[in-house]
């Protein structure tokens, strides 16, 4: 039953960060969940050239979210992201408190790091490619 824990979460998070990835990098950057305002968020968190970190941002979650729904290379693909998480919770997201501020990034960040400890399971193309991730 591992393994399949591991698909379906897998594919949950992965699909979670692809789908915000594609978003802050093809949509208009102005919409709701678009490049602008994650930028207006990173500068109001106090860190530079903020509209080259939410590409950045968007890219990783993008390429690292994709990596994760193919099950390659899954340990290493959730560190990138396990760091946005965290980076986004305590720089970002704490200060609006738990409940609509910091509750939804927590638990994607629970699948991260399930992920870490689980790795990608017997459907993943590591299992098929015979890697030890």
């Amino acid at each position: 039953m591992a393994d399949l824990a591991s698909l379906v979460l897998r594919v949950v998070v992965g699909a979670i960060f692809l789908g915000q990835g594609h978003t802050k990098l093809f949509r208009p950057p102005d919409e709701p969940q678009g490049r602008e305002r994650l930028a207006a968020a990173i500068a109001a968190a106090g860190f530079p050239f903020a509209a080259r970190l939410a590409l950045l941002v968007a890219a990783v979650e993008a390429f690292f979210g994709t990596l994760l729904l193919l099950g390659f290379q899954t340990r290493l693909a959730t560190v990138p992201l396990t760091a946005l998480l965290v980076v986004a919770i305590a720089r970002v997201r704490w200060q609006k408190g738990f409940v609509n501020g910091w509750d939804w990034p927590l638990s994607v960040l629970g699948g991260t790091i399930a992920l870490l400890l689980l790795g990608s399971g017997a459907y993943s193309l590591d299992a098929l490619l015979g890697l030890p991730w």
